[in-house]
């Protein structure tokens, strides 16, 4: 028996072709190394398509023995984050989870406080947000499992004001070659259903289409695919009903050293300035 995805990652392997590693929005610069003392230290950098520039400098010590891990970030906007985390020491598959926020010029501060139980066939989390715009808010979800079935929920509460702010669900069968999510999210009324396919060792593929009932009869379709060229270089492409396509190439020059280089183009508006290009450089040690 396996442990069943999060509710967030219910839809995960088709958003991961369709959304991660098309650097098309500018530049990105990771960098990350990892102490012999078990600290790994990371660095992020990025330049939109409008030339602003943004980063983080994070710091995560891990003891592993104990199941603790403190993690520490300053960002760019000047803004401080921690995170502790606390596994399988009060029951195995439970973690307690601290978050907190807090900006030295503004003083503004945010705490967010988590709990989170997996076991075979059952995924749940519970985080409690002390700083909402109108007090406490629980925001609670749950995914059960069998076979490869699953299905789930997720609630979020505003306590002092006694109101359900938002309420999802989804269900769906996912094996390591094939998944199929269904999903309606925001109080059910945006429905996104998606597919991923694993076609062999070196191509997958994936689609999904999303609806969202408060905006009209518009639907949103995309499709996508992944191709590995060999153990060290991959291709990706998506395109949707908007006619913008996408495209991008990853390549390991050295170990430790990734470059990979984006393409976004509007086939509909092909001689106007709306295309868009973009790199992203990751080194690790």
């Amino acid at each position: 028996m396996s442990i069943p995805m999060n509710f967030s990652d219910l839809a995960k392997p088709a958003n991961d072709i369709l959304g991660k590693e098309f650097p098309v929005a500018g530049h990105k610069l990771d960098v990350k190394t990892v102490a012999p003392n078990n600290v790994t230290f990371s660095a992020k950098g990025a330049q939109s398509e409008k030339g602003a520039i943004s980063g983080e400098l994070e710091a995560k010590w891990a003891d592993k023995a104990n199941g603790l891990t403190l993690t520490q970030g300053w960002t760019t906007q000047n803004k401080l984050n921690s995170k502790l985390e606390l596994e399988d020491q009060f029951a195995k598959g439970l973690k307690l989870e601290l978050s907190t926020a807090f900006e030295p010029a503004s003083t503004a501060r945010a705490g967010k406080l988590g709990l989170l139980y997996k076991r075979p066939n059952f995924h749940g989390r519970s985080f409690l947000d002390l700083t909402g715009k109108t007090g406490p808010v629980l925001t609670t979800d749950a995914v059960v499992s069998h076979d490869g079935y699953f299905a789930g929920a997720e609630a979020s509460y505003d306590i002092q004001g006694g109101d359900v702010q938002r309420y999802s669900l989804g269900v769906g069968y996912a094996t390591p070659l094939v998944g199929v999510a269904v999903q309606a999210n925001n109080k059910l009324s945006v429905y996104t259903a998606s597919y991923y396919h694993r076609v062999n060792a070196n191509v997958e593929a994936s689609g999904r289409v999303t609806w969202d009932s408060l905006a009209g009869d518009k639907v949103l379709a995309e499709v996508g695919g992944k191709y590995t060229l060999d153990r060290l270089s991959a291709v990706k492409a998506k395109v949707n009903n908007a006619a913008v396509a996408q495209f991008s190439y990853y390549q390991v020059i050295r170990p430790g050293v990734k470059l990979g280089l984006g393409l976004a183009v509007d086939t509909q508006k092909m001689g106007e300035p709306v295309h868009k290009i973009g790199s992203h450089i990751e080194f690790s040690g």
